[in-house]
């Protein structure tokens, strides 16, 4: 029973390492909890994998076990090529504002999932075992990993992320339970030097050709999705480092630097977690600066305001309190207001804080957020 569990977890893990399931719960990561991210993928992933389970059981009574078994063996060689030859994709993230997070995120990955190699190794798996519930609980327990994974890595090293290593480790293990169970379901009689020889030379001159195809995308420097997201971020937090060092009155004016106690210093210090440590959250005891009575240039506030806005409405309606873009959105509305703002992760509502308290700096950032 064990061996079911963690054979399944263990599968179903590997499959997904470094494959669409990772960059969907990092983009999700960015817009939800942690929390929220990894109870909708449990949820979404205990439907699509229940169906495939279910299936999966009923076929192991109608199909005789002898033949399930060399489907299986097939299926799971077929699942290594697969791994291989799929290519990673920014997946719509197909959230629907104003719907609870772990809806939105149990609905995406249902839907995402559905004919996936994983709800396909699900059914595979749970053919022929005397213990469905075992593998479904195994399956989706492999999900969570591989999507806690990917939220983890995601965050603490961007492009640093060895997806190459993942996808030919992800591809060989399955193949590697292929063959093994190719050789356990033929019949002995079948099992001759010539014909095992000729199975092995097609699965690993097939893998081969893969294999080079994937080294060869990647000699031509094509950029994956996650090294994709982490620079599209570090080059939003580097456009903000740039704008509040315009804005910082140097020390002709302050005296000795405050560092991150002082407002300019806060959102140097949040971006920099971004380009220099690639984290997306700054330390919980980082509190914002308080106090804000310098004479900072109003218009190169409002050009940092700017690029700390984008950054957050990509995020939605759901901040992570300690996201490095919200931190430095509300340490700069300290130096415009002496306040932080309420931020509803829409551009109207937050333009209308805006406009009651300074119509002109709203009339600016709603003309930069347009152009």
């Amino acid at each position: 029973m064990i061996h079911e569990y963690l054979r399944a977890c263990f599968l179903i893990f590997m499959a997904e390492m470094g494959d669409k399931t990772q960059i969907l719960a990092m983009a999700f990561a960015t817009r939800f909890t942690v929390r929220q991210v990894l109870l909708g993928v449990g949820i979404g992933s205990l439907l699509n994998h229940g169906l495939a389970v279910a299936l999966g059981s009923f076929l192991s009574t109608v199909i005789p076990l002898s033949l399930l078994r060399l489907i299986a063996a097939l299926s799971f060689l077929g699942f290594g090529m697969w791994t291989l030859m799929t290519e990673e994709e920014d997946e719509d993230e197909g959230s629907v504002k104003g719907v609870n997070p772990v809806i939105t995120v149990a609905t995406a990955f249902f839907v995402g999932e559905l004919g996936d190699k994983t709800q396909l190794a699900a059914i595979t798996l749970s053919t022929g075992t005397a213990y469905p519930l075992i593998v479904l609980m195994g399956t989706v327990s492999g999900m969570i990993l591989t999507s806690g994974v990917g939220i983890f890595v995601g965050t603490k090293l961007g492009d640093r992320i060895p997806e190459l290593a993942v996808k030919l480790i992800s591809s060989a293990i399955f193949t590697v339970f292929g063959l093994v169970a190719l050789y356990d379901s033929v019949p002995p009689e079948y099992l001759s030097p010539l014909v095992v020889v000729a199975v092995l030379a097609v699965v690993l001159i097939t893998n081969g050709l893969l294999v080079r195809r994937v080294l060869r995308r990647r000699a031509l420097a094509e950029v994956t999705p996650l090294q994709q997201a982490a620079a599209r971020l570090r080059a939003q937090a580097q456009r903000i480092r740039l704008a509040i060092a315009d804005v910082c009155l140097g020390h002709g004016t302050c005296g000795n630097c405050d560092g991150r106690y002082c407002a300019v210093g806060y959102v140097k210090a949040a971006m920099n977690q971004v380009i220099e440590h690639n984290r997306l959250l700054v330390p919980d005891n980082w509190q914002l600066p308080v106090g804000v009575t310098k004479d900072f240039d109003s218009a190169k506030v409002a050009n940092a305001l700017v690029e700390t806005v984008l950054g957050c409405l990509n995020c939605g309606q759901n901040h992570d309190p300690n996201c490095a873009m919200n931190r430095a959105r509300q340490a700069l509305e300290l130096m415009c207001f002496g306040e932080v703002l309420p931020f509803r992760g829409d551009k109207q509502s937050y333009l209308t804080e805006l406009q009651v308290r300074d119509a002109q700096l709203a009339a600016t950032v709603e003309k930069e957020l347009s152009a």
